[in-house]
């Protein structure tokens, strides 16, 4: 029991070292129309390091994408 409590304020401790700034980043919610461009996004997220929060199942399904703020003023 005591490892077990150890462990959990170890990972507690972790996960809050670990705290990410997410300042200016922004999510877009994107909408394929077609097969074409659901297969568009799909090779993206598989070719690049674009975080896709939710990707979509079909045609006329959103997709959520992380974009940071290095990303949006390159554009």
């Amino acid at each position: 029991m005591k490892n077990c409590i150890l462990l959990v304020f170890g990972l507690l401790a972790l996960a809050t070292a670990a705290k990410l700034n997410y300042t200016g980043h922004k999510v877009i919610r994107v909408i394929p129309e077609t097969k074409e461009q659901l297969e568009f996004l799909r090779d993206w997220k598989s070719s690049s390091e674009i975080d896709f929060w939710l990707l979509p199942s079909s045609a006329g399904r959103f997709a959520d994408i992380r974009v940071s703020p290095e990303s949006i003023g390159s554009s």
